[in-house]
């Protein structure tokens, strides 16, 4: 049996960028946003989708996340790495992936059958709720050298 999860789950991918100067370290601005996008989802709860036998047959189950548990599952891991502080522009990024992220609806029973439609019917169709706003799309694409850096001094010990 398959289980899906439709929500934004991107910020498991979003990383920040070892640039200086904006006061806000990395792991503050990830915290930042992982609040809002568990906010989002203790809020509006967390559609699964269950498909199984042949043929494919879904269904899905409206779920509550506490909020504790969303974080636990998105919380990025910047051990092994160096991070300056944001720039100013990445932190004007950070706020405004925030604000959208607050600011979106939550998914509704009629997208999710129009999705299990879709799939019944042989498509592969986006999930709702999986297209991240806008600036966090343009945050994870600007912020993402950080996690990919190891440490200054394990790179010149190889």
């Amino acid at each position: 049996m398959l289980a899906r999860a439709i929500f934004w789950s991107g910020l498991a991918s979003l990383g920040f960028a070892c640039s200086g100067g904006g006061g806000v370290s990395p792991e503050e601005a990830a915290s930042e946003v992982t609040d809002a996008v568990c906010d989002w989802i203790g809020q509006c709860g967390q559609w699964e989708i269950h498909c199984s036998g042949d043929p494919e047959t879904c269904a899905a189950a409206l779920v509550e996340v506490s909020h504790a548990e969303c974080v636990a599952e998105r919380e990025l891991d910047f051990s092994g790495v160096e991070c300056g502080d944001l720039t100013g522009d990445e932190e004007a990024l950070v706020d405004e992936c925030v604000a959208e992220l607050t600011a979106r609806d939550c998914i509704t029973p009629a997208q999710v059958d129009a999705y299990l439609e879709a799939l019944a019917n042989g498509e592969q169709p986006e999930e709702p709720g999986q297209v991240p706003p806008a600036a966090c799309v343009e945050l994870e694409e600007v912020l993402v050298e950080c996690l990919d850096q190891p440490l200054a001094d394990a790179s010149a010990s190889g």
